[in-house]
């Protein structure tokens, strides 16, 4: 599981001695953690209904940020009571517990989970209603060969004003959460 491997990351964060150690064990961490967000688009995508599944996944990333902010507050209490190799160690205790709760309760699909019952496994695999024409605008949506050339798809990432305003709202996103997590008393 990602999670034994962030505890086993943060274990060797606490018991580093230099810069370099220090830099790899944090490189690990980083490394282990890449895998959150394609498993849990998967996860997502397998567990909930079509039509919730664009909120679901607000909020798992909206709790990514609450949870940051959260344990930003934790650590610094907790360092009045313990030194930072300690409060890594807590830390890396946490994600095992939570690797041993995640073993024995979550299933890969809703099918194989003995908790799911019929009327959850019908709502889950419930599909978005199509419009009536819909064949017609996926026709009218698809993609020539020359469409799909390199240059012509970066040509019209750019002058996409929809590609622009969420690579906007990302960058004004990532401001206020530095400022949370750097300056929040």
């Amino acid at each position: 599981s990602l999670s034994v491997l962030w505890s086993l990351a943060t274990v060797w964060t606490a018991s580093v001695g230099s810069f370099i150690p220090l830099l790899g064990s944090r490189f690990a961490f980083g490394a282990a953690q890449a895998g959150v967000m394609p498993i849990t688009a998967e996860t997502i995508r397998e567990w909930m209904p079509e039509a919730r599944r664009g909120f679901n996944t607000a909020v798992f990333t909206a709790a990514l940020s609450i949870g940051s902010v959260v344990a930003l507050g934790l650590t610094g209490w907790l360092m009045d009571i313990f030194n930072w190799r300690t409060i890594f160690f807590l830390y890396s205790l946490v994600g095992v517990f939570w690797a041993i709760v995640f073993y024995c309760v979550y299933r890969n699909s809703p099918e194989s989970h003995p908790w799911v019952n019929d009327a959850e496994l019908e709502l889950i695999r419930e599909e978005v209603p199509k419009s009536e024409n819909a064949d017609e605008e996926s026709n009218e949506n698809q993609l020539s060969e020359s469409d799909l050339q390199v240059d012509h798809v970066t040509k019209r990432m750019f002058r996409s004003p929809v590609l622009w305003a969420l690579c906007g709202q990302s960058l004004f996103r990532a401001a206020g959460y530095s400022l949370f997590v750097s300056w929040f008393p």
